[in-house]
């Protein structure tokens, strides 16, 4: 699944775009989609296969939610 690039709404009270159910079910859609992606990465961590001469494998990356809307990561051989 590919997301798309993310263009930020500059909400302004009193002006265009209105605060509505079209516009808030944008951003509900979009958080969503990158909540999802970050699950499959916590589920299924990319591991390089092993380090040789040839190959700088054997680097582990993991994404992992704080619990607080921030997200930190691991990365080790």
């Amino acid at each position: 699944m590919a997301l798309e690039d993310y263009n930020r709404v500059e909400w302004k009270d009193g002006t265009s775009p209105a605060i509505n159910a079209a516009n808030l079910s944008v951003s509900e859609y979009g958080i969503e989609r990158v909540t999802k992606a970050v699950q499959v990465l916590e589920d299924n961590p990319y591991t390089l296969p092993p380090a040789t001469e040839a190959n700088l494998g054997g680097v582990m990356i993991k994404v992992i939610d704080n619990g607080d809307g921030t997200f930190t990561g691991e990365i080790w051989t």
